[in-house]
């Protein structure tokens, strides 16, 4: 399955029947299981969040989609550099997981960009919202830091949050969202696809692989790089919603 499903960009279910819900094997390491518990208070949150509740009802304001998908697009071109940059820091099969998750991810962009013109009209790089905002920035930052210097295990979880939380809010939205009538429809459909849990199970086997020999002081590290990007996820609906503008300075 590729990026395409996830990043339909870019639940208030607890992890155990999550994973019960997807058709890919999961890792068992219970390391994993409490990685994962590290990013679970933002990541139920970002299901409560107006701008994911609004999109499936289909009342979002017009300009926080634009806002979203705006910025969207400078971030799935940065989160493609960060998996170039992080798989270059390994071997084998986990440096081509990595490049193909890369090229699958800058992939989305030319589709990204035709959501916004069917929806919101004209073409992204014309909208005002096109200006770099601080927390796209900032998790942009935040990521590309973390794929190019942070302990294999950490860099690697802070790009995580981009498979599992949107899995989880797919799931969600899946399960609340009306179609009929619904301006963004055709960017909702595809949520909740349980083919994608294969995707998100390959990278959690891949975190899985990373943390085999990892000290405890690692997995600490990784999971405090993963709840910081769960967070940053969230911030990124509350910015979209509240249509946070450009930093003056």
């Amino acid at each position: 399955m590729k990026r395409r499903t996830l990043l339909m960009t870019l639940g208030a279910l607890s992890i155990a029947p999550t994973f019960a819900m997807g058709k890919g094997p999961r890792p068992t390491d219970e390391r994993i299981a409490a990685l994962l518990a590290a990013g679970e208070e933002e990541t139920a949150a970002v299901l409560k969040e107006p701008f994911v509740t609004e999109v499936a009802a289909g009342t979002l304001a017009k300009d926080a989609f634009a806002w979203y998908f705006a910025q969207n697009l400078h971030y799935l071109d940065n989160y493609a550099l960060a998996f170039e940059r992080f798989g270059e820091r390994l071997d084998g099969e986990n440096r081509a997981l990595c490049r193909r998750w890369a090229d699958e991810t800058r992939g989305m962009m030319p589709w990204t960009a035709g959501v916004y013109t069917k929806i919101v009209g004209g073409q992204p790089e014309e909208s005002v919202y096109d200006a770099l905002r601080p927390t796209t920035a900032a998790y942009m930052r935040y990521e590309l830091e973390s794929a190019e210097r942070a302990p294999l295990l950490a860099g690697f979880a802070a790009l995580l949050p981009c498979f599992t939380v949107y899995e989880r809010m797919g799931m969600t939205i899946a399960r609340t969202r009306k179609l009929e009538g619904n301006p963004y429809a055709e960017w909702l459909a595809a949520y909740g696809d349980p083919a994608y849990s294969e995707t998100v199970a390959m990278a959690l086997g891949l975190a899985e692989r990373l943390g085999r020999n990892a000290m405890p002081d690692e997995w600490e590290q990784a999971k405090t790089a993963y709840r910081t990007s769960c967070a940053f996820e969230r911030r990124l609906f509350r910015a979209a919603y509240t249509l946070e503008k450009v930093d003056p300075s």
